[in-house]
C-alpha cells in the first residue's frame, strides 16, 4: 500500500539565543509512505518552513527518511 499527501502546520518559532523575538511559523511537507508488510512501513518527507517576523524572515528546509516497525 502506498500513501501520499501534504501536511501543513502552523505555530510559533521562539528563539532561546540572542534574538528572543517570537515569529509566526508555517510548515509544509510532502509525505510518502510505503507499507512493506503489515508491520513495517518506509516513509520519506520533504519539509519547508518559513518563520515571519523579527529582523528578517527565516526559511528552513530539510527532509526525513525512516523505517517504522509496529508491534
Amino acid at each position: 500500500r502506498l500513501f501520499v499527501g501534504p501536511e501543513l502546520l502552523l505555530g510559533a518559532h521562539v528563539a532561546l539565543g540572542a534574538e528572543k523575538t517570537a515569529r509566526f511559523l508555517t510548515h509544509g511537507s510532502l509525505f510518502l509512505a510505503y507499507s512493506i508488510t503489515e508491520n513495517v512501513q518506509a516513509e520519506i518527507a520533504g519539509d519547508l518552513a518559513r518563520a515571519l517576523g523579527g529582523a528578517g524572515t527565516l526559511l528552513l528546509g530539510g527532509g526525513t527518511a525512516r523505517v517504522v516497525f509496529r508491534f
